[in-house]
């Protein structure tokens, strides 16, 4: 994870005598929060992950998991924290003197697994060729905080009347959608990578909804000739048997 504007200007920033605004970490919960990310640093360098890799998502997920905390107000506390380091200066010392007092972080990398849950459990690939509109739903129950991906090979033949597909996602909450960004597919006789993720960041959200092959009004009567494989909606966790007990959740609300 990229801290903004540098971890150690960060660390020599906070401080646990400050008050703070509403939607911004305590000091006390921001100093917590920055132990457990430098856990994940070193777990990440033991593994030769790279900050940016998509296998080092699942771990800063999980800490925001873990602190009750969304990345949003994690970087919005950040920012705030980054504005005025001259009041905060006592930290530092703090999480260095906490660190010490957990086991090394190698020993810590060597135990710490993320596990993959698989969400998905219709067929891993279909095949349509017909006029008539075929769509491929879905509909699965979400946690707050935890992440989501959703991902699949997509392919318009060249022959298909139907030019493009966008399949359509979103979190459903009683009073409101929040639509995953996406991208479109175009005919070309090629498969196509469609991969989108998004974090449960609005605790009312029970629901992922949407659809592959979504309905459009103008492609009901057209020829329709795609194919999709390699289907796969998944969540993240750490294994609870082998993690760091310092990187497993706390109770929830």
């Amino acid at each position: 994870m990229k801290i903004l504007k540098g971890i150690v200007v960060l660390l020599l920033a906070l401080s646990c005598n400050l008050g703070v605004p509403d939607g911004v970490a305590s000091p006390d919960k921001m100093i917590a929060i920055l132990e457990d990310v430098h856990l994940v640093d070193a777990i990440l360098v033991d593994k030769h992950i790279r900050e940016g890799d998509e296998e080092a998502l699942p771990y800063y997920e999980y800490i925001y998991e873990k602190h009750q905390i969304t990345k949003e107000e994690f970087e919005h506390s950040i920012n705030y924290y980054a504005k005025d380091p001259r009041e905060l200066r006592k930290a530092y010392p703090k999480i260095v003197e906490k660190l010490a007092e957990r086991d090394s972080l190698l020993k810590v990398a060597e135990r710490t697994h993320i596990d993959t849950i698989q969400l998905w459990q219709g067929k891993k690939s279909y095949k349509v060729e017909k006029y008539t509109m075929n769509t491929l739903p879905v509909s699965i129950p979400v946690e707050y905080l935890k992440t989501y991906i959703i991902s699949a090979e997509i392919k318009i033949y060249d022959d298909s009347q139907q030019r493009e597909i966008s399949p359509y996602f979103s979190f459903v909450a009683p009073d409101t959608t929040y639509v995953f960004p996406t991208n479109k597919i175009t005919a070309d006789s090629e498969f196509h990578q469609f991969k989108i993720s998004k974090m449960v960041s609005d605790s009312t959200i029970t629901q992922l909804k949407g659809d592959f092959f979504p309905a459009e009004k103008d492609s009901i009567e057209q020829f329709k000739h795609y194919e999709i494989q390699n289907i796969s909606i998944s969540t993240t966790s750490i294994n609870t048997i082998d993690a760091p007990k310092e990187l497993l959740p706390t109770d929830k609300r």
